[in-house]
């Protein structure tokens, strides 16, 4: 039963992680709205999944390092990883899911942090 739940916990984050990937590639950007918002948690990722993760806490904490810290997005999408992934307490699929979290904000997430960086005034410093 344990493997039966693992395993379809597993192929909802496999699933979301399509989802994410197709509707960030497909976001319409919009400067003012985005400047007015405030941390909104994973985005197009979900914030959590009952019994599999909760990455509330990193996805605001990376909100905020895109929009007022100084540092570069690699050092904001590192910590975003290492928050996420010490939040799993070793469970594999919480790993897989930040994994998948963490390539989504590398590939899709440039156009979020300039944006972020604009709107706020601090440098971009992006060293991808």
């Amino acid at each position: 039963m344990k493997k039966f739940i693992s395993s379809a916990i597993f192929t909802s984050v496999i699933g979301i992680s399509s989802i994410f990937v197709s509707s960030v590639a497909k976001a319409d950007f919009n400067v003012s709205q985005y400047a007015q918002s405030q941390a909104d948690g994973c985005t197009a990722f979900p914030d959590r999944i009952r019994f599999a993760y909760d990455f509330t806490g990193a996805c605001n904490s990376h909100d905020w390092c895109y929009s007022y810290s100084e540092v570069s997005r690699k050092n904001c999408d590192d910590s975003l990883l290492r928050e996420a992934e010490a939040s799993c307490n070793g469970k594999r699929v919480c790993l897989k899911a930040a994994q998948v979290l963490y390539k989504g904000v590398r590939r899709f997430g440039q156009p979020y942090f300039l944006r972020a960086r604009q709107a706020s005034g601090r440098p971009q410093n992006d060293s991808r």
